[in-house]
């Protein structure tokens, strides 16, 4: 089997990787990372310390029990750096930088999630692990495009020291959006890496003569699964070829799609599992369940078993390594009298009914959690009319097909402090994330 070399100059050493056919079952490479994985984590992290090396043996890893207390979860290779490396990860106060990420010392870096699975969540890797996860990722975008390279990639979130500001992306005025990508175009770039929000901007800014002539040809998105009709808006207004990337910051990228279909399993750095609401696996196609990812390369703070809060199925086709994405999250799930709907869809349409019947819309913030099947709380920023908003819910959600007739609603206002927590870690504005202990909603009704 063939193998590739690649010089990473941030770990200063030549990294050695091997192809990987995809197929129904794991490859005899992967299953050597794997294992090596497994092995390690048996010996060197508490957690895991007593377990065989076999994945079915190891538990899955719900981000609220790590973050009570990383320690058992990292490295003991790590040595004295441990404990200061644990309490680092667990200090709510000492945040990342505006990348969402950090360093630790020499050759560890930090990383910090947004909260949108509705916990905030921080991992830590060194700079080889990092090496050892972007190669796959290289290798794909090469496959589609053998003219990208680190020269003509440009990243809009994440830059290093390396890769300089050019233009201001965030410019939202047609002449903004028009000066960004001349920029773009003046430096040679070739593809642009961002959110899924900022490249429906440039695509609804940018002038069609602009968007012919400029320089960029790919855009990747690595923020929020695209539903197929932005995708091709994106497509044809700024005129670009649209990779979706899924992934989340604890693992890197999981998978890949070159169009609004399936997602590609990035095999070389995951291992992919489907579990149901009694964490039985899946491997039947197209029943949805628990996306839950095993990372091949990552040994300070080993991935493994690690529950997304995603959802998605397997998806038909010929080798079974293609995911498909469900478009809502398991925090978003509702539990109605008649089992699970999107939460965010349904409170969407109900609070619309409310403002219209209240006359209201000017909150800052709102928030519905549900602590039982007919128990919620409506959490907002501070104002008057929100007892009247309240009264307006129960009324409705008395005759709606999702609710019993007894569906209460319990009212508490936000501080400033917590409006600012929350929109900035839960930017759902309608959501059943939280229970009132502040855990995840299970598809079970249970606790995480």
């Amino acid at each position: 089997m063939k193998g590739f070399s690649i010089y990473w100059p941030e770990s200063r050493r030549t990294l050695h990787f091997a192809t990987i056919e995809h197929g129904q079952k794991i490859t005899r490479i992967i299953m050597a990372h794997l294992t090596s994985i497994l092995r390690y984590a048996v010996d060197k992290v508490a957690r895991y310390q007593g377990l065989r090396p076999t994945l079915n043996d190891f538990p899955i890893l719900v981000k609220a029990q790590a973050s009570a207390d990383f320690a058992p979860y990292l490295s003991d290779d790590l040595g004295t750096d441990k404990p200061k490396l644990a309490e680092f990860l667990r200090d709510e106060d000492r945040h990342c930088g505006p990348n969402g990420e950090t360093a630790f010392g020499s050759r560890i870096i930090i990383e910090e999630t947004s909260g949108s699975s509705g916990l905030p969540f921080r991992t830590a890797k060194t700079l080889e692990e990092r090496a050892s996860l972007c190669y796959a990722i290289w290798k794909y975008r090469r496959k589609l495009d053998p003219q990208c390279s680190s020269k003509n990639f440009y990243p809009i979130y994440h830059r290093s020291a390396q890769t300089p500001a050019i233009g201001k992306a965030r410019d939202f005025t047609s002449g903004g959006v028009d000066g960004f990508y001349t920029s773009l175009t003046a430096a040679g770039i070739r593809w642009i890496h961002g959110g899924a929000g900022i490249l429906r901007r440039h695509a609804e800014l940018i002038s069609g003569m602009i968007a012919k002539s400029k320089t960029v040809r790919f855009a990747e998105n690595t923020s929020l699964s695209l539903l197929e009709d932005d995708w091709r808006f994106i497509e044809k207004n700024l005129d670009v070829v649209l990779i979706d990337q899924y992934g989340c910051r604890e693992t890197w990228a999981i998978g890949t799609r070159k169009d609004a279909g399936c997602f590609r399993i990035l095999s070389e750095n995951v291992v992919v599992e489907l579990f149901d609401d009694t964490e039985n696996p899946i491997t039947e196609l197209g029943k949805q369940g628990r996306i839950v990812v095993t990372s091949l390369h990552q040994k300070i703070f080993p991935i493994i078993r690690y529950d997304t809060g995603d959802l998605g199925s397997w998806a038909d086709n010929l080798n079974g390594r293609e995911l498909r994405l469900s478009n809502y999250r398991r925090h978003n799930l509702l539990l109605c009298q008649d089992g699970y709907v999107d939460g965010n869809e349904v409170f969407r349409k109900i609070l619309g009914q409310v403002y219209k019947m209240t006359g209201y819309t000017h909150l800052q913030y709102i928030q519905i959690r549900q602590t039982a099947q007919d128990r919620f709380v409506l959490a907002s920023s501070k104002s008057a009319k929100m007892p009247e908003i309240c009264k307006a819910l129960n009324k409705i959600c008395q005759s709606h097909k999702c609710f019993r007739k007894h569906v209460t609603f319990e009212l508490r206002a936000l501080s400033d402090f917590e409006v600012v927590s929350e929109s900035i870690n839960k930017p759902s504005l309608f959501t059943t994330k939280f229970n009132s202990s502040g855990s995840d909603v299970r598809t079970n009704g249970s606790d995480s």
